[in-house]
């Protein structure tokens, strides 16, 4: 049969992940694996009682970078209230860069910018908590922000203990999340700097989700999570619930591309399901929906491969007036659990160069198709769990409890759609164009 999905008019074993990690370094026959079992420790995700699943919300910066203010903040939130978003899981609501003056000359607290957020941080903080959201802020470990702003000033000697007050200061004022960026700081020290910055958090008393840009600045931000040395993320899954590891977003096509395709290389993937899970997942960046670079079948793309990678999926968009298509995706309660669904968060592949899948609770798949051009006809893209013949295949995503079944029942996931039961199902994806089934054996 046949979908039409779009068209052109339109135990996570510490054993099983060490030894990912430890194929994933062995680049060199002298190398064996052993050796780097001396060497490399992988500790458990940051246990801090937060982010057991990847964290919803909104976040101010791919759509307003610093022109924010508190009317768009407390706008937002109504939003999130009345237009049903916090009801489906979007709790978080973050400031990003640009909401900080001069320090405080005296004390060296940070300091709002009273034009900005008259009422002070605290008070908005309070406001968000009064209707059932969450408050998040922006910091840098540098000397200022990637917007000029007041930074954290770390150094690799940890010298000044600015930091630890202003920890302080966003405890006082409620903070539930902190993303923290590494602009106007050394590279080279921040495997330094983010520690001490997450053990300051946690000594306060008061848990934040800390959201890191570490991998970024160690070679994601050029060339994806494949550049990023894989040591590095055995520390960032200690210390950080989140971490960015790709450039930023921006609201083009070409940019959710360069995301998809970096988010996609055999590297990428194997060291992802490494990592990820309770604690800690790896951060895309935000969802563009409604914010107006994209077609509704591109939001669509985004959205979909997003659920499938377990990432944070936090909006950047002027909420209160979307459109009614960018608002219905995003309130897509099928694709959310999908996000949600952590029962394998390690199961993510690549099954050829058109289609995925994850794995999710009792036994269910989740495959998607996407064809990322508009040139050439509408593509037909078979969604099975079954396994193939194809050699680019990384896995079906078939595991023990698989085995023997022969059948399965469809479900289309963006049209909320049962489909028939078979081994397999036809999507046909148009110019772009995006398909997302489950899978559950009978």
């Amino acid at each position: 049969m046949y979908i039409v999905c779009s068209g052109s008019s339109s135990c996570r074993s510490r054993v099983h992940i060490r030894n990912m990690l430890c194929r994933m370094m062995c680049v060199a026959a002298a190398l064996v694996c052993a050796s780097l079992f001396n060497t490399i420790h992988l500790s458990e995700s940051l246990d801090n009682g937060l982010v057991r699943t990847p964290p919803l919300g909104w976040m101010s910066w791919m759509y307003y970078t610093t022109d924010i203010n508190e009317d768009i903040i407390k706008g937002v939130a109504d939003e999130m209230v009345a237009g049903g978003y916090r009801d489906v899981g979007y709790r978080y609501v973050c400031i990003d860069d640009g909401w900080s003056t001069n320090r405080d000359p005296k004390t060296s607290a940070l300091v709002a910018d009273p034009v900005k957020f008259p009422s002070g941080m605290k008070a908005l903080g309070e406001y968000l908590h009064s209707r059932g959201l969450l408050f998040g802020m922006y910091a840098d470990v540098g000397s200022a922000t990637c917007g000029g702003y007041s930074g954290l000033g770390m150094d690799a000697n940890l010298s000044s203990k600015q930091y630890v007050q202003d920890v302080g200061t966003f405890a006082e004022w409620g903070v539930d999340a902190l993303k923290v960026d590494g602009c106007n700081e050394a590279p080279a020290i921040m495997n330094i700097t983010y520690p001490a910055l997450s053990d300051a958090i946690n000594a306060s008393g008061h848990p934040m989700w800390l959201s890191c840009s570490w991998p970024c600045y160690v070679g994601g931000c050029s060339g994806g999570p494949a550049k990023v040395d894989t040591a590095v993320y055995t520390t960032v899954m200690d210390k950080c619930n989140t971490a960015r590891d790709m450039n930023d977003i921006y609201d083009n096509i070409d940019s959710l591309y360069d995301i998809i395709g970096a988010y996609t290389k055999p590297a990428a993937v194997e060291i992802h399901n490494a990592v990820n899970g309770p604690g800690y997942f790896s951060d895309a960046d935000m969802l563009t929906a409604g914010a107006g670079g994209l077609s509704t079948i591109e939001e669509t793309m985004q959205m979909v491969m997003w659920a499938l990678f377990n990432s944070p999926m936090v909006m950047s968009n002027d909420l209160p007036n979307i459109d009614s298509a960018s608002k219905a995706l995003l309130l897509n309660r099928e694709i959310i659990a999908i996000n949600q669904d952590v029962t394998h968060p390690g199961s993510f592949n690549v099954t050829d160069s058109k289609t995925y899948c994850k794995n999710l609770a009792n036994n269910v798949i989740a495959l998607a198709g996407l064809h990322q051009t508009s040139l050439g006809p509408p593509t037909n893209i078979s969604l099975s769990p079954r396994n193939t013949s194809t050699s680019s295949r990384l896995s079906d995503c078939l595991l023990s409890a698989h085995k023997g079944v022969t059948t399965w029942k469809f479900r289309d996931v963006i049209r909320s759609v049962d489909l028939d039961t078979g081994t397999a199902v036809e999507c046909l994806a148009g110019q772009p164009g995006v398909c997302l089934v489950t899978a559950t054996p009978v």
